[in-house]
């Protein structure tokens, strides 16, 4: 799902996928006051950026999205959502990311692979968890040959 334009809903935390959006546009406009109001505060929030460190804690977190977001130009951000799973107070979404420079093709973009968790707490939904893996260096297998039957 393309992320421009955004949505501007006042609602916007009051589903995963509202917050999902939120998330995804933050990045892309580099709105670290955006991202700070959907990210779960205290000591839950965990962010695992590709290839790096584990972030724990909303302070650590925002640290990153920070340290991200210093000096960089906004990307372009798209992600399609693979999976999801859900119940009355936990959701979870694997999603296919991609990034790239604005002035880059999209065949230029990095292909990454991200789990979202988000919680219900205290009448919202907050993103708990966001773990993006490293760029994907093949296609998805649905765009592989079809594999030769083996015997074992």
């Amino acid at each position: 799902m393309s992320l421009d334009p955004f949505p501007s809903s006042a609602d916007r935390f009051q589903t995963p996928t509202g917050v999902e959006d939120a998330f995804y546009e933050a990045f892309a406009r580099l709105d670290l006051t955006l991202m700070v109001a959907l990210w779960l505060p205290g000591e839950r929030a965990v962010c695992i950026h590709p290839g790096g460190q584990l972030l724990r804690g909303s302070d650590e977190v925002l640290d990153g999205w920070r340290s991200i977001f210093n000096g960089a130009q906004p990307p372009l951000v798209e992600y399609r959502r693979i999976d999801a799973f859900s119940s009355e107070t936990l959701t979870v979404h694997l999603v296919e990311e991609r990034i790239r420079p604005h002035q880059a093709p999209a065949e230029a973009a990095n292909r990454l692979i991200a789990t979202n968790v988000f919680l219900h707490q205290e009448g919202r939904w907050y993103l708990a968890e966001h773990h993006g893996s490293l760029p994907l260096i093949r296609p998805p297998r649905r765009e592989l040959e079809p594999e030769k039957p083996r015997l074992h």
